[in-house]
Formats: structure tokens, sequence, C-alpha cells
């Protein structure tokens, strides 16, 4: 019995975008005709994330939130516009969100 090979077709490629965040090299790849937008509301979303939970940067929430061990602090879970009230209580099975 023979073998056959079966060609997958390979997307166009659109355009890319190479960024640096989250202490990394990012390369984001788009095989549709909108990739310019697409790439750049790409980018947009790692910088978002990064600028929250990044422990590299000084002004992001992680890395307040690490500097304030030990304190009760009000996280906001959602949105910068929707403040989810919670404490952060050290027990001895590590932290606990109420």
């Amino acid at each position: 019995m023979g073998s056959s090979v079966f060609a997958l077709a390979q997307p166009e490629l659109m355009g890319y975008r190479q960024f640096f965040a989250m202490n990394t090299q990012i390369r984001v790849f788009a095989t549709t005709p909108d990739a310019p937008e697409l790439l750049g509301a790409a980018e947009h979303v790692f910088h978002t994330v990064e600028q929250r939970f990044s422990r590299f940067l000084p002004s992001s929430e992680l890395s307040r939130l690490n500097d304030r061990s030990g304190d009760a602090v009000e996280l906001l879970l959602k949105d910068k516009n929707e403040p989810v009230p919670a404490r952060i209580v050290d027990t001895t099975a590590g932290l606990t969100v109420t």
C-alpha cells in the first residue's frame, strides 16, 4: 500500500508585528486583510496586561500588591472602573481572598 501525502494550504501572511513586552520579544502574525488593525489591537492587549500584572514594572498592580505584603489591599479584578473589594489575609495555607 502506498502512502499519501496531504498538503495543507498555508494561509497567506498579511502582516506581522514585533515588539517587546512582558520582558520578552513578541511576534504576532496575521492572515487577514485587516492585519494592521488586528496587530495593533494584539500589541495593545499585551501592553495593557503588562501594565497591570508585570513584576518588572514598579507601577503595575502586581508590583504594588507585592510591595504591600501582609497589608489589606483592594484589588481591581475586572476593570479599573469597576473595583471589586477584596481583602488579602495571610494564613498558614497562603493567601486567601475574601
